[in-house]
């Protein structure tokens, strides 16, 4: 079991603060670096440094460039209780952050293995003299819930480079995209514990990927439709009508917080009636992320659709090419 513990009790959501950029990227000076980070949801087998992809390694936690965070962890008040240590040695752009590298692997992981989901919470410098920074809260204490838990395969590294190299850029440019935007938001998600705004930035991530300036009739249907659609897709054993039901559902509690209406009348509808499978409010966002961390599993290993959630022309190559009438 992966876990890190502290004498206090944990949180039930490992926390993320993510550094995204505020100011425009430099493309004329690069800089070296040697960053170490801790994963504490992810496990890998091997036992001595290994290339995971350029510039990125794995280490276990006795390695010699480990052992400087390993240190400043316990120095912070923390016990380690597996997890895993990344490793990056190269080129950064003058105004990009060592925390982008990692959350990239991180986001490459979580929509590659959609059961589980792996958070950088800390990273240190290896060439200054600063302690490790550390990407949490006060109630933070590094608590990983079981479930979240990722054993990287060594069969798989191939394939999450591609994800790897798909989601880098758009977290180290402030250039806008929808694709990016999703990036986002699924950040906040992750460290956000009101289960109404978790609802609301997952809507978002939605329909960030699926819609376009022009929809603006039928929303709900619209999304509940292209991302049955798509994951039909990809996945024949798909559930489409349940999917889009879901979907659509949570469009429609989404727009029951925007507009100010009685939410919780409206999720016991949705928990009590058969147009979803969620038998709690919990349950119900817990189905609309596996659903949306599919999205993005799809996506990112279809470099045509990956490519259309870049320029906004996701709904659109959904309805020409995959929509269904009716499931």
């Amino acid at each position: 079991m992966v876990e890190m513990v502290e004498s206090e009790t944990r949180t039930p959501w490992p926390l993320l603060k993510t550094r995204f950029p505020h100011g425009t990227r430099s493309t004329k000076s690069q800089i070296v670096k040697r960053l170490v980070a801790f994963v504490p949801e992810l496990s890998f087998g091997g036992k001595a440094k290994r290339q995971l992809c350029a510039g990125l390694h794995f280490l276990p936690p006795t390695h010699k460039f480990a052992t400087p965070l390993v240190e400043d962890i316990t120095d912070a008040g923390f016990v380690t209780k597996g997890g895993t240590y990344l490793y990056y040695e190269g080129e950064l752009q003058e105004d990009s952050t060592p925390y982008e590298v990692f959350a990239a692997y991180c986001h490459a992981l979580t929509f590659f293995y959609v059961d589980g989901q792996a958070t950088c919470r800390a990273v240190k410098d290896l060439d200054g003299n600063q302690p490790a920074d550390f990407y949490i809260d006060k109630f933070d204490k590094f608590g990983v819930d079981p479930d979240d838990q990722i054993s990287l395969q060594a069969k798989d590294i191939r394939k999450l480079n591609t994800y790897y190299d798909r989601i880098f850029p758009h977290l180290s440019t402030k250039q806008f995209n929808a694709f990016r935007n999703a990036l986002e938001f699924f950040a906040l998600f992750q460290r956000e514990y009101e289960i109404r705004i978790r609802l609301l930035y997952l809507s978002i991530c939605f329909e960030s990927l699926f819609l376009e300036g022009n929809d603006s009739e039928g929303i709900g249907h619209k999304l509940g439709l292209r991302c049955a659609a798509f994951l039909k897709h990809f996945d024949d054993q798909l559930d489409a009508t349940a999917t889009y039901q879901e979907v659509k559902c949570g469009y429609d509690l989404r727009s029951t917080i925007i507009h100010g209406s009685n939410y919780q009348k409206a999720s016991g509808k949705v928990i009590r009636g058969k147009t979803s499978k969620a038998t709690t409010e919990l349950d119900h966002v817990g189905i609309l992320e596996k659903i949306l961390k599919n999205v993005f599993h799809y996506s990112l290993s279809d470099e045509p659709f990956y490519l259309a959630s870049v320029d906004k022309s996701f709904g659109r190559k959904i309805d020409t090419e995959l929509v269904l009438d009716k499931f």
